[in-house]
Formats: structure tokens, C-alpha cells, sequence
């Protein structure tokens, strides 16, 4: 089962277990809230509850997912422009290598580093 799944199977059972709280509480009660003042039934009270908690974390959850998302985009744009950067990076790179084997005259890379001479000496083979 993957998350989504098992969100779904734990968000019924906790609706399950609110509807059954709510059912076994069915008394008449009193509400006061601010300037309203009505009776209802517990039921009413309990699932209004629930409904306003539930709408309340839904709200804050999409929030954060738009703020996630704008989050998102902006760093993909940052990796395009650092893609780019690179691009022509590697570019002057290998012009610069280009330039400079042209300057040694010999269209190769310095293999002088490679057998552990320094640039513009030989290494003597000894025998």
C-alpha cells in the first residue's frame, strides 16, 4: 500500500470513530458562541467541530503546498541559469584549452605534467 492509501484507510476510521462518539452523545445542549446563543444537538456540535478542524488543517496544508510550489519553481529556475552558466563555462574552457595548444605550436594537449617535467622542459630518459 503506498501513503496515500493508508491516509485514506486512517481518515475513515477516525471519521468512523467521530460518528460513532457523536452518534452515542446525541443529547439536546446549549450553544453559546460570541453573540449567538442556540440549542442544538450534540451531534450537530461534534460533527460541526470535526468539519471546521478538518477544513481549518486542509487550508493550512494547501498553503503550504502553494508555498512549497513557488519554492519549487524558483529553484528550477536557479538551475537552469547555473545549467547555463556551466554551458558556457565549458565552452570558454575549451576554447581556452584550443588557444593554448595553438600557442605551443603543437596542436596537443601539454603532455609535459604527464611525465613529470615541467612545462617548457624535457625529461631525459635515462638508460
Amino acid at each position: 500500500m503506498d501513503k496515500l492509501q493508508i491516509r485514506l484507510i486512517l481518515a475513515l476510521a477516525f471519521a468512523m470513530v467521530i460518528a460513532l462518539f457523536a452518534v452515542q452523545n446525541a443529547a439536546t445542549v446549549e450553544v453559546k458562541f460570541l453573540v449567538w446563543h442556540f440549542r442544538t444537538t450534540l451531534v450537530i456540535v461534534i460533527l460541526a467541530s470535526t468539519a471546521v478542524g478538518t477544513l481549518v488543517v486542509g487550508l493550512l496544508g494547501f498553503f503550504k503546498q502553494v508555498r512549497l510550489g513557488y519554492r519549487l519553481h524558483g529553484a528550477q529556475g536557479q538551475v537552469s541559469r547555473l545549467q547555463e552558466l556551466l554551458g558556457e563555462t565549458n565552452r570558454e574552457k575549451s576554447r581556452l584549452e584550443a588557444e593554448l595548444s595553438t600557442l605551443r605550436g603543437d596542436g596537443k594537449p601539454d603532455n609535459h605534467a604527464a611525465n613529470g617535467a615541467k612545462p617548457g622542459e624535457e625529461r631525459q630518459n635515462s638508460l
